[in-house]
């Protein structure tokens, strides 16, 4: 007997809120992105990156949505494949957007994000991982995590991918000038991936694996968060636009020669990394100071 994989159950009207709202809102994201912005590399991946994410959020709903546990079970299976590309693009977009992707390591890289979840591909397919489907008063369907090797094995490379991707995003949010454009951007994407991220690891992977409890599928909703802050951070800030104006720190920090920039009144308001090297001054030493009174000896 063939399954009928669209066997849903539309007067669950709370799923929709909670999963399939969200999913239109990333897939909306993705359409703005994709074809109303320049393309760069950066814009390409953060495309791709929201489009897998509003699939999964759908496919989320659609378990819940579903009749039975057999059609819950496949669409469970499909969830877990768009959380694999998830971390691999969302990976990529935060290497790019923060300038640390390095064409010599390409290869490298490209390995390491596009081939684990090649073959975790596979042994979803071949329906090595195991799920437990079961009845929820609340949510219809939960499907929990068993511990086999397999399961494990995805389960550990998604929740290190993930925290790999909060961990950049952080990093760049530190590394960078404060009060920055770059600065405000990757606090905001931070911001909104570190309640999903860590409520998503901590309740719907590592509860369900070591004690009796269900699955608590928190993660799709909590990811709206991160679609609010992106929309914040591209409509604000400007994050997907590709302007010299925008990409000012990047241009002079990878200058060999040294920078300064003052006002009017030769108050400091901006030094490069390579003055500062040069002067042997901080730039927190510099700001607002009379340049001349610095550097100049009578």
């Amino acid at each position: 007997m063939t399954m009928n994989l669209f066997d849903f159950d539309f007067t669950r009207w709370e799923i929709i809120l909670l999963s399939l709202v969200p999913s239109c809102i990333n897939l909306s994201i993705f359409f703005y992105s994709f074809f109303a912005l320049d393309k760069t590399r950066t814009t390409t991946y953060f495309s791709v990156f929201v489009l897998f994410l509003g699939l999964w959020q759908a496919s989320d709903g659609l378990i819940k949505m579903s009749r039975n546990a057999e059609v819950a079970g496949e669409w469970n299976r499909i969830a877990w494949i768009l959380v694999l590309f998830i971390i691999t693009f969302g990976i990529q977009f935060i290497l790019h957007f923060a300038g640390w992707f390095k064409r010599k390591f390409y290869k490298l890289v490209s390995v390491l994000l596009y081939l684990p979840p090649f073959i975790f591909f596979l042994f979803i397919e071949a329906r090595l991982d195991k799920h437990t489907i079961v009845k929820s008063d609340w949510l219809y369907w939960i499907a929990n995590p068993e511990p086999t090797i397999v399961t494990i094995c995805i389960l550990l490379w998604v929740s290190i991918g993930a925290l790999v991707m909060l961990g950049l995003l952080w990093l760049c949010f530190f590394k960078t000038k404060t009060r920055s454009l770059k600065n405000k951007q990757a606090l905001l994407l931070a911001s909104g991936l570190t309640l999903p991220v860590i409520c998503g690891i901590a309740f719907e992977i590592i509860i369900p694996l070591i004690s009796n409890f269900n699955d608590i599928p928190i993660t799709t909703p909590l990811f709206t968060i991160f679609s609010i802050t992106s929309i914040i951070s591209m409509k604000k800030y400007k994050i997907l636009d590709f302007s010299p104006r925008h990409q000012w720190e990047v241009i002079v920090k990878s200058l060999n020669e040294g920078i300064l920039i003052v006002d009017n009144e030769d108050r400091v308001m901006y030094a490069n990394d390579a003055f500062c090297k040069l002067t042997e001054y901080e730039f927190s030493e510099m700001e607002g100071k009379i340049a001349g009174e610095l550097f100049l000896v009578d």
